[in-house]
């Protein structure tokens, strides 16, 4: 009985101390954050291929976010995710609280990905997954308050820095930012989102293409 008990203890030590390390998927997810801020910042100095990046790093995070929401915020690494032994331990709330956030989250990154893309239906997108982050992030300083896990601090440190870079870029108008040394585009934007008539869409592709050749 006894060297059954400890073999227990053993394995649940062990478990915890697997669930402490930083896991490949929070890994993949620091590679992709940092090469949306590097896209980003490429696309201030108007730098061919930054679009790119920042949709493609931009998109794998959100389907992280999304599909493995439930591993990433309870500690289980990417090849455990499959083995139902990982969940062992872990009450049901706060996997569904971890699929929540993960939806939440990926609507957020899909918002700011329209925005710095120039997308249509970008403020509306942010404006919704702001509006479903809010009530995520009340339950969680509750739930924290409570119970003082790391997972929910996890869970409000990426609320408050997504939903917060969604708060800015929501209030922002991004092509006055970006770019800010080519008024004849920010106005052709700013026609173009008014009328979107083909002839506003030819002269905003006109003015971009200058814009880019003259910041050769």
């Amino acid at each position: 009985m006894t060297t059954s008990n400890n073999s227990n203890l053993l394995d649940s030590e062990e478990e915890e101390i697997a669930k402490s390390k930083p896991s490949s998927l929070r890994f993949v997810e620091l590679v992709l954050g940092a090469l949306i801020i590097i896209g980003t910042t490429l696309s201030l100095f108007l730098i061919p291929g930054s679009g790119p990046v920042i949709v493609l790093s931009a998109s794998v995070l959100v389907l992280m976010y999304f599909f493995l929401g439930f591993a990433f915020f309870n500690g289980i690494r990417l090849r455990k995710v499959f083995k139902r032994t990982s969940y062992k331990g872990i009450k049901t709330s706060k996997i569904i609280g971890a699929i929540g956030t993960g939806i939440v989250l990926s609507l957020c990154l899909v918002g700011i990905m329209f925005k710095l893309m120039f997308w249509p239906g970008q403020q509306q997108m942010l404006f919704s997954s702001l509006t479903l982050l809010v009530p995520v992030f009340v339950i969680s300083i509750v739930k924290y308050a409570r119970a003082k896990s790391p997972y929910y601090i996890n869970i409000m440190t990426r609320l408050f820095i997504i939903g917060g870079l969604s708060l800015v870029l929501y209030y922002t108008r991004w092509t006055h930012v970006k770019y800010r040394d080519h008024p004849t585009l920010i106005k052709a934007f700013d026609d173009y989102n008014q009328n979107h008539t083909p002839e506003g869409l030819q002269r905003l592709n006109e003015e971009r293409d200058k814009a880019m050749n003259d910041e050769k």
